[in-house]
């Protein structure tokens, strides 16, 4: 069974690395299939995550579950279970900030397959962010509606200063079976806002909601609806997306799929103002069109203003390209926000790739070898300022032979797995010829750089998804990673060679690996010696051969430590 490991196939600029990975408790928990940034959470500077997991068991097969990971640590901040079999609660979620006024971010989640006012009628619940209690709830009432398929913030529609809540039945019946509904509820006093039912039988008008900004100038935020079901000119399950106006629901433009069952409008996101005219702009996902070949899919990136394309992108043949979107921010500063795209049918186990939202050129591309795994069918994005952090799901990984857990993972270049230590920049012991290396690295190389060592995956035993990379390394030389139980001189090292020894004590040697072309070497997942149990703490360092050009004549150096606390 190979591990869920992402691998990074990148331009250097764009470059993110996995922080951290969690695994859902079971098999088919489907941890995962839904995603959502909520915020800074516990006030520690970083942005958390909401994850859906609708196969939890725990009151009842498919009763479902809601979990809040720390962005920083990955650590379970809080859990709401579905209350019933069959719930499948946080098949969607939405973070809708403050609605009860406790100075705490709260929560929405969908549970579309309810069976409460009769067979999969579906329900809506708000949960408070401090307890988990339930604030608001709501309840659909057509047999078979999946009241709940889909939730978002709808922004502060009514004007009383809190976030009001979108939501999606696709297969109610208000113009025909499965014509679908979408419904804006105020969050202060659980009343309409607006009803928008489906006009076509079949269409499932509702399966996609979001909120994208204020498109047309009003000053209040409006929303999109996808019906990807729509036929259009003739072609079943085309697919559409329409924008609606926040203030009174009117119709402000509607945009269609190119081909059979191209089922434009599964997914979209806001772009912010791509084009500088003061109006929100937006993305939509159709994971089925074949302009690019059968099942390729394709974004749209287009204007709030008049819904002209700026541009559009197909994926490559087989890979649903456009089932999952997210807006990412600036991440090649050529000032146009960048996107990710989930592409969950591609290669052995599914993708997500991060493009130019400029020139639509792919800067990076995730994957996993993982046969069936669905990465790519949710991201979202974690980034305030700064770097860019974001998350993607691939709800079917599997953890060993159990099937079906489902995998996050969590990509930055600040937030680690675990902690570095004595690094060669000046903030641990001082580098043997005044060799500083760049931040978070070890002491440099002959060539300027300092090797830096970082784990991926997670720190559980069970999991045994834990991988190390270096880089900046010289290309084509020996690196042995090792670990030992002692941080030498309290974590501030010895100089020893061209660099800093940092970490000591009961030693063990976990492999050579020689270096790429590009100065890269990795170990893991799999070590037959490893020395770790859960609930120990180990150091890591990697030691390499520097030549042909040493920095201080020793021909060897060293990057910075590493640590991880290990869990079960």
């Amino acid at each position: 069974m190979r591990s869920l490991i992402a691998l990074l196939l990148a331009a250097p600029a764009a470059a993110q690395a996995p922080a951290w990975t969690v695994h859902g408790d079971a098999a088919g928990d489907s941890f995962g299939f839904a995603l959502c940034a909520a915020g800074d959470w516990d006030g520690d500077g970083v942005v958390d995550l909401l994850v859906g997991s609708p196969g939890v068991d725990v009151f009842g097969p498919e009763s479902g579950r809601l979990t809040l990971l720390s962005g920083a640590t990955s650590a379970t901040l809080f859990e709401v279970h579905g209350l019933n079999t069959g719930d499948r609660a946080g098949r969607a979620v939405a973070a809708l900030g403050d609605v009860n006024n406790d100075g705490i971010g709260d929560f929405a989640y969908g549970a579309p397959t309810r069976s409460v006012s009769g067979p999969q009628t579906g329900g809506v619940f708000v949960v408070s962010g401090a307890d988990g209690s339930v604030l608001l709830s709501w309840e659909g009432t057509t047999p078979y509606g999946v009241f709940g398929f889909s939730v978002a913030s709808a922004g502060d529609l009514d004007g009383d200063g809190r976030e009001d809540l979108l939501v999606g039945a696709p297969n109610e019946d208000p113009a025909g079976p499965d014509s679908g509904a979408a419904y804006v509820f105020s969050t202060q006093t659980s009343g309409l806002i607006h009803y928008l039912p489906g006009t076509n039988p079949g269409d499932r008008f509702g399966s996609m909601v979001l909120s994208v900004g204020d498109a047309n100038l009003d000053t209040v935020d409006d929303f999109l609806v996808g019906s990807p079901d729509e036929t259009s000119g003739g072609a079943l399950a085309a697919g559409s997306a329409r924008l609606f106006s926040g203030v009174d629901a009117s119709n402000l433009g509607a945009w269609f799929g190119g081909n059979p069952d191209a089922r434009f409008g599964s997914a979209a996101c806001s772009l912010g103002d791509r084009n500088a005219d003061g109006r929100a702009d937006f993305v939509i996902g159709a994971p089925g069109d074949t302009t690019g070949g059968p099942a390729s899919g394709r974004v749209e990136l287009r204007s709030g203003a008049d819904g002209g394309l700026f541009l559009a992108v197909n994926g490559p043949m087989g890979s649903g390209f456009g089932a999952s979107l997210a807006a990412l921010g600036d991440v090649d500063s050529d000032g146009t926000n960048d996107l990710l795209v989930g592409a969950p049918t591609a290669g052995l186990g599914g993708e997500v790739l991060l493009l130019s939202g400029l020139a639509g050129s792919t800067l990076t591309t995730v994957q996993t070898g993982q046969p069936g795994a669905q990465l790519g069918h949710a991201v979202t994005s974690l980034s305030v300022v700064g770097a860019p952090e974001w998350a993607s799901a691939a709800p079917l990984g599997d953890l060993g032979p159990s099937v079906d857990h489902g995998t996050v993972t969590l990509y930055s270049d600040s937030i680690q797995l675990g902690e570095i230590f004595c690094a060669g920049d000046g903030t641990a012991a001082p580098c043997p010829c005044g060799n500083l290396g760049p931040s978070d690295h070890g002491c440099a190389n002959g060539d300027g750089t300092g090797a830096h060592l970082r784990g991926s995956g997670s720190s559980s035993v069970q999991s045994a998804d834990l991988v190390f990379t270096a880089t900046s390394l010289p290309q084509d030389q020996p690196a042995l990673l090792y670990t030992g139980v002692n941080r030498i001189q309290s974590g501030q090292g010895v100089a020893f060679g061209d660099g800093l020894r940092c970490t000591g004590g009961a030693v063990v040697r976990l492999g050579v690996q020689f270096t790429d072309t590009l100065g890269g070497a990795s170990w893991g997942p799999l070590f037959s010696n490893a020395p770790w149990t859960a609930g120990t703490t180990r150091h890591f360092q990697a030691w390499y051969r520097n030549n042909p050009v040493s920095a201080c004549g020793s021909g060897f150096n060293f990057s910075n430590g590493y640590t991880i606390a290990f869990t079960p």
